[in-house]
């Protein structure tokens, strides 16, 4: 039930759809680990990440989804095959 896909055209999800599991990885090892090297010390988490052009950016920011990066990109345009 529901979408695979939105753009460039609506793909319904069918039974074989696979889906991109990414968006876990954040909240489930990401956020953690940032989360230990900032209690540790290691990581300030509120300072901007050096090295970067444009608009600057914490690793809070990255977390919390707020560093000006797309929500989104059509990966799959890319033709890398897929394994299998």
């Amino acid at each position: 039930m529901g979408l695979a896909c939105v753009e460039p055209e609506r793909i319904p999800v069918r039974p074989d759809t696979l889906f991109d599991l990414a968006s876990l990885t954040k909240p489930l090892c990401t956020a953690l680990l940032a989360l230990q090297a900032w209690d540790r010390g290691e990581m300030d988490l509120l300072a901007p990440v050096p090295g970067v052009k444009g608009i600057p950016f914490t690793p809070m920011d990255l977390l919390r989804h707020e560093a000006g990066f797309p929500a989104w990109l059509p990966l799959y345009g890319l033709g890398i095959p897929l394994p299998g």
